[in-house]
């Protein structure tokens, strides 16, 4: 298992490219507030890196509770107040 921790107050201005993010991800994150388009940002930037697909051709499809999933590389994300966890794997993964 791999993991990433950030502090939300500690990331660069400029963390978070809406340029890497579909349409869609863009409508959500200007409904949902900045936190959601630094996380998307955040986590589309590393599964580029991880697997190879670039940022924007990157497509999650959902479980029946609503996780996303990127089936070229298993993860999982969590964030709470200042926090955020990106845990990465092999297999399918939680964290939380």
């Amino acid at each position: 298992m791999d993991y990433l921790l950030y502090r939300f107050s500690a990331l660069a201005p400029d963390t978070c490219d809406l340029q890497l993010l579909p349409v869609a991800e863009q409508a959500m994150a200007a409904k949902r507030g900045g936190k959601y388009a630094i996380i998307r940002t955040l986590l589309r930037q590393e599964l580029e890196r991880r697997s190879g697909v670039p940022a924007l051709d990157i497509s999650f499809s959902y479980s029946e509770h609503g996780k996303p999933i990127f089936e070229a590389q298993p993860f999982n994300i969590s964030h709470s107040g200042d926090m955020l966890c990106m845990a990465f794997h092999h297999s399918s993964i939680g964290v939380d």
